[in-house]
This record gives C-alpha cells, sequence and structure tokens, in this order.
C-alpha cells in the first residue's frame, strides 16, 4: 500500500515512549489534529512531556491515543496498519530478539528481500544513498555511535517503510544528529522517495531551515493557566495581609 496522506484526530492521549539507549518519559497529547502528505518533513513543536514523542510513538504502533483516530488514506488505522508502514528512527528493527546477532549488512538484506515495492533498492544503493560506512556493515547495530541513526533509516527504507518517525530530541541533540550523522541529508533522500518524517523537538529554530513544515503542539496542559495564577496571587495577597496586622 503506498501512503499518500495521513489523517491524525487525537482527542486526548497518554503515552509512554522509550528508546533503549536514549531514555522514556511519559507524554500528554490533547486536541492534536493534522493531515500529514506523502514526500515532507515536520518538525513537531513542544516542550518535553508535550506529545510530541507520543505522537511519534502512536504513529510506529507502540500505544495507541485515549481518544481519536488515525486515518491511512482515508481509511482507519489499526495498530498492525501503522506498524507496517512505519519506522521508529534509532532502532534498527522491531523484532530484537530475531535480529540481535545479525549484522547490518545482514538486516539490510533481509529487509529488501521482504520489501513488496516495485521500486525497491539493492542493498548497495542504499548503502551510498545513506552514506554508509561500508567498512562497518559486518558489525552489529548496537556497535555503532552516531552512524546508528541514519543506519536506523536505512533499514526501515530497505524494508519499505514509508513514515519515519524520531524521538522526541533537544536542540543541541539536533545539532549532533546533523553534524555527527548527516540526519538532514537522510530526510532529504527520503523525501525525494514519498516518505513522511515526524520529527519532535522543542523550538522551531532547531529545524525551520531543514524541515518543510512546522507543527506546533499548544499543549495547554503545559501551560500556567489563570487560576493557577489566581492561586498564587491569593496566597501572596494572604501573606501581605498577615504582615499588616
Amino acid at each position: 500500500m503506498e501512503i499518500e496522506k495521513i489523517n491524525v484526530d487525537i482527542i486526548e492521549g497518554l503515552y509512554f515512549p522509550k528508546m533503549e539507549n536514549y531514555g522514556q518519559m511519559i507524554d500528554y497529547i490533547k486536541e492534536f489534529h493534522y493531515i500529514f502528505e506523502k514526500g515532507k518533513s515536520y518538525g513537531i513543536i513542544g516542550e518535553c512531556g508535550e506529545g510530541g514523542w507520543g505522537l511519534s510513538y502512536n504513529l510506529v504502533g507502540r500505544e495507541h491515543c485515549k481518544d481519536g483516530d488515525i486515518l491511512i488514506n482515508q481509511k482507519t488505522a489499526t495498530m498492525e496498519d501503522l506498524k507496517s508502514i512505519s519506522w521508529y528512527v534509532g532502532e534498527s528493527t522491531h523484532n530484537r530478539w530475531l535480529f540481535s546477532n545479525k549484522s547490518i549488512l545482514s538486516q539490510l538484506k533481509n529487509g529488501v528481500s521482504n520489501n513488496q515495492f516495485k521500486n525497491r533498492k539493492s542493498v548497495e544503493e542504499i548503502v551510498d544513498m545513506f552514506g554508509l560506512s561500508k567498512d562497518r556493515l559486518k558489525m552489529k547495530f548496537e556497535e555503532l555511535g552516531w552512524e546508528k541513526w541514519r543506519t536506523s533509516i536505512a533499514i526501515g527504507f530497505a524494508n519499505g517503510k514509508q513514515v519515519f518517525c524520531f524521538p522526541w530530541v533537544s536542540t543541541g541533540w539536533i545539532n549532533d544528529l546533523i553534524m555527527n550523522s548527516a540526519i538532514h541529508i537522510c530526510i532529504d533522500v527520503l523525501k525525494k522517495n514519498g516518505s513522511i518524517i515526524i520529527l519532535p523537538t522543542q523550538r522551531a529554530e532547531s529545524v525551520d531551515f531543514f524541515l518543510d513544515d512546522i507543527v506546533y503542539l499548544q499543549n495547554q496542559r503545559h501551560t500556567i493557566s489563570k487560576r493557577a495564577r489566581e492561586v498564587v496571587e491569593n496566597y501572596k495577597q494572604s501573606k501581605l495581609l498577615k504582615t499588616n496586622e
């Protein structure tokens, strides 16, 4: 199935996203409605815990929102549908037990052999497209440093995935991904091949120079409410009155 667009209509979602050797958090999202289109990259802007990582986790089929729907080409998607089209950037395979002892080259070959798309690329083409170090192809994924990020994308691409979702990353981490893993080049390659890229982070300025669209979460749960301010002001006033008595 070729993906044209993904409609996300999340009323409310509480997630517990994680990634081995990276981190985990509690993520909350509310009233998020957006249409993601093929061949485009998106910066999802919000602070840590405001729903960006949870959105990625939902789109790769790891957890589902409490209330809401995700549609693929106007049809309601199941968790299995999402798993079949999406890739969690930063990991190698969904089945770590099966591939834990396999080299990067073996995972690429396995992905290509399972890829049903007519225009699938060869392993050699994928290695060149994403700039993988040929002298490291016989290594295990876990043995890589910064190169594991573009290697992860390459493995997902080899498997015919069309939606690539990052975990939430800070501005500093994005700088490192660009400088140490050429992630901007990988994203450009994915876009040219019709993929959708989701990258959650904290500031628009961190990504607006290499991603297509900026999407703000506007999570009210993480904004100081008027009532909270009133409570503090009332407390200050009561202290002042007691001081003047």
